[in-house]
């Protein structure tokens, strides 16, 4: 299952760099405020801040460019805080969100799936899955210089966990992000959506 979601990251990757020119590339960083919630987990469990950051590329899915695809490759620090905040569980994922991204000339909106692919904790990988799935969705602002601010709010929709034996634990990570990014326009293209209706004609 690793392979595949590292498959399907490479082909979208590289469909965006075949697109070189209708194709934009940017990077960001942020904030987590994530909790590990559902049935299963301790009800003791409190937000904890990590961070985030990686790249993404964009490219557009309608003729008039509104509407695009945008993969992304993203570090993220997950996990859950306990007894004021004095005991820590941090879950290291790379993420990797396929978007669909609606831009309305300044504001822009973005909804897809994720897979999640476990790095590591600082317990080790215990029984956390090496995959998990969710979703994501989230609002924005994108200035004409490139530069971005993004609030995001993902989920997982599988258990993080392994199943023991015949029974799934339903622990699911949930996060808020923050995110700053910015996107390589060029300096022939300083307005993101004046670049998105010329790189449609070709």
């Amino acid at each position: 299952m690793k392979k595949a979601v590292f498959l399907l990251a490479a082909a979208l990757f590289t469909t965006g760099a075949v697109q070189a020119q209708k194709t934009i590339f940017g990077i960001k960083a942020g904030a987590n405020l994530s909790n590990i919630v559902g049935s299963d987990a301790p009800d003791a469990n409190k937000l904890k801040l990590g961070g985030l950051g990686g790249l993404l590329v964009n490219f557009p899915a309608s003729p008039n460019g509104f509407l695009s695809i945008q993969p992304e490759l993203l570090y993220s620090m997950k996990g859950t805080s306990r007894n004021e905040g004095t005991s820590k569980s941090t879950i290291h994922y790379l993420d990797v969100p396929v978007l669909a991204r609606l831009d309305l000339e300044g504001p822009f909106l973005v909804l897809g799936p994720q897979a999640n692919i476990l790095l590591t904790s600082n317990s080790g990988r215990g029984s956390y899955r090496p995959v998990n799935f969710g979703a994501t969705a989230g609002v924005g602002y994108q200035s004409e210089t490139g530069l971005n601010f993004e609030l995001r709010y993902n989920r997982d929709v599988t258990s993080m966990m392994e199943d023991n034996g015949n029974i799934t634990l339903h622990k699911y990570n949930s996060v808020i992000q923050a995110q700053v990014g910015y996107l390589f326009l060029g300096s022939d293209n300083p307005s993101f959506n004046r670049a998105r209706r010329n790189r449609s004609r070709y």
